[in-house]
């Protein structure tokens, strides 16, 4: 049984053609900090894109969660559905954020302000993605409407 309250670890990578080799060497330093971190390669979520599974394919074989993400639009979305991953195992996870953005948050405040600030950007497909009550996320609806946004235009204050 998974322990709650926990520690998770959250990543959110995308890979750049002209870095791939750094690229590599900075997800697997990312993927030692979460497991060090949570003490447990089971909570670590990786949110990757789909495009780049040459790349991260052979670095996520620790039992780690993967998103794949269809498509890059942005690190925003993507940090909404890891951490919306991680709220259905444990609505009371402390989350870490590594990767191109970073940060320590509580998962529950993490995704209602994730989940906001999309649906003020988007508010139909924010609605799609999430209906009221569910307990899923459902990524076809989220990312093919989604416009790029970036976490750091919407990090929490917490």
């Amino acid at each position: 049984m998974m322990a709650k309250n926990a520690r998770w670890g959250l990543i959110v990578w995308t890979f750049r053609s002209e870095f791939i080799q750094d690229d590599r060497a900075r997800l697997s330093d990312a993927i030692a900090v979460a497991e060090e971190w949570t003490g447990d390669p089971t909570r670590v979520v990786c949110v990757v894109l789909e495009q780049d599974r040459p790349w991260w394919g052979p670095q996520l074989d620790s039992g780690a969660l993967v998103i794949e993400q269809p498509f890059d639009r942005g690190s925003g979305p993507a940090v909404w559905a890891g951490a919306f991953a991680v709220a259905q195992r444990d609505a009371h996870a402390k989350v870490r954020l590594l990767g191109r953005v970073s940060g320590t948050y509580r998962v529950a405040e993490l995704v209602d302000h994730c989940e906001a600030r999309l649906t003020d950007v988007q508010p139909y497909t924010a609605a799609r993605a999430r209906r009221p009550g569910a307990d899923t996320l459902d990524l076809d609806a989220l990312y093919p409407f989604v416009p790029r946004v970036d976490f750091e235009s919407m990090a929490p204050a917490i």
